[in-house]
């Protein structure tokens, strides 16, 4: 066994112990958010990129290696809140993106933040008095997305996608 393949156990140990989740969440996330930092770092995905700057309780830094082991969390606390599906779906990039923010914000748990922003917009759409506002709130987002997107250079959330 080399030096990658030890590396690699460890992560997936790590990100498995971490999340709490199962030894397929946690490769689909360490593979995801690989994949998506090497095509933002090859340029393929736009510009305007949120970087990892993670840091202990302490307030001290985290090394890259700890960075990427955080970020492989999040990816995987989303696989086990939304599923393996879902994970396996997201495009790399923006689950990249999506974790390295959720870490700089200290979001204890982002699978939990993203069920709880579908299970929250179900309710309020499925409520008459609320369905409107929802429905409303839903088009602010998407309009926000669209923003995102010409800012990124990125066409991630669109129908091609």
């Amino acid at each position: 066994m080399d030096s990658t393949e030890n590396v690699d156990e460890r992560l997936l140990a790590a990100v498995m112990d971490e999340a709490q989740t199962d030894f397929s969440i946690a490769r689909i996330a360490v593979e995801k958010i690989r994949q998506g930092a090497e095509s933002i770092a090859a340029g393929m995905h736009g510009r305007n990129h949120v970087k990892a700057s993670f840091e202990h309780y302490d307030g001290t830094p985290m090394s890259p290696e700890e960075a990427l082991a955080h970020q492989c969390v999040h990816a995987a606390s989303i696989g086990k809140s939304l599923g393996q599906e879902f994970l396996l779906k997201a495009p790399a990039p923006l689950l990249e993106q999506f974790s390295a923010v959720a870490g700089n914000r200290n979001v204890a748990d982002s699978g939990a933040m993203l069920a709880g922003l579908l299970h929250g917009f179900m309710i309020a759409f499925a409520t008459k008095e609320t369905e409107e506002r929802a429905l409303k709130a839903m088009l602010e987002v998407a309009r926000i997305c669209d923003e995102a997107n010409n800012i990124r250079g990125t066409s991630f959330g669109q129908a091609s996608e």
